[in-house]
């Protein structure tokens, strides 16, 4: 995910999510990313910098999907009725 703090460069960071579903951000430390969406993200990043800095205009960005849970899956697309995503399992 790629964060970025407008007008406080040193706060914008890349950062992986980790298998914890956690970012870490400097300053506030971690955030929980995983199982949400960019702008929750984003307000939750707005709000804890908000105790440091007045009026934080915080943007988030996934810039790589490498979940395991989005690589397991097996897409049915092309020529087909219905396009589907579907979880891979072993049998």
């Amino acid at each position: 995910m790629q964060v970025t703090v407008w007008r406080n460069p040193e706060l914008s960071v890349t950062a992986p999510v980790r298998p914890d579903g956690k970012i870490s951000v400097p300053l506030i430390g971690d955030v929980e990313a995983g199982g949400r969406t960019p702008g929750e993200v984003a307000e939750s990043i707005k709000k804890q910098l908000g105790v440091y800095i007045r009026d934080p205009n915080v943007a988030v960005i996934i810039t790589e999907l490498r979940s395991h849970e989005f690589l397991s899956r097996v897409r049915v697309t092309g020529a087909v009725r219905t396009p589907k995503s579907i979880p891979y399992r072993q049998a």
